[in-house]
């Protein structure tokens, strides 16, 4: 796995998942707002005051990585023009341990989870808020609340919970945008 995923420029890396903008697009900031390539504050640095599933999960340019900077740029030892360089300028970093020497032929120990406990709160707010019509006035026992389910996931992180305030079709989008982010890489996504 390691060796598949490993960043191009580090021995005996060859790229392989190249994850897409539009998913680090969709990683919020850690205060629970949108990132916004408009908002000058956000395009001046835009990996920083991610969601911490972010840096767990992807590999971006000048991250350190095996003792070195990754050189995600043109012309950089992982960047567009090398070989098998990532076509987005981003690497995996999810499930990879980064801790192995290639060269060694040092391999590692992969659990891949089928069903995670996460993806069954996203699974039961989805359902009971698309049952019910609402996030938090349906359901008499406030624990079984599709927002409760859904901030569980959040406070793990720790990510700001979802408002009593939010609307039924916003939730909705959370939800999305959740289960797009918390699943990242568990072939959840076609």
């Amino acid at each position: 796995f390691e060796k598949a995923h490993f960043p191009v420029g580090y021995d005996l890396g060859n790229s392989g998942t190249a994850p897409s903008q539009n998913l680090i697009d969709a990683y919020e900031m850690s205060n629970g707002g949108n990132f916004d390539w408009n908002n000058p504050t956000h395009a001046a640095n835009p990996y920083s005051n991610r969601d911490p599933r972010f840096a767990q999960s992807i590999l971006v340019n000048n991250t350190t990585f095996q003792g070195r900077k990754v050189e995600a740029y043109i012309g950089g030892r992982d960047g567009k023009g090398v070989p098998h360089a990532s076509k987005t300028g981003y690497y995996l970093l999810k499930y990879v341990d980064s801790s192995l020497d290639l060269v060694q032929n040092k391999t590692s120990i992969h659990t891949w989870v089928l069903f995670r406990f996460a993806e069954m709160y996203l699974n039961y707010a989805e359902a009971t808020s698309n049952y019910y019509g609402d996030i938090e006035t349906s359901l008499p026992d406030a624990n079984l609340r599709p927002r409760v389910a859904m901030n569980r996931i959040r406070n793990r992180v720790p990510m700001p919970t979802i408002s009593t305030s939010t609307n039924f079709s916003d939730f909705q989008e959370r939800i999305k945008r959740e289960r797009r982010i918390e699943l990242a890489f568990e072939d959840h996504r076609l």
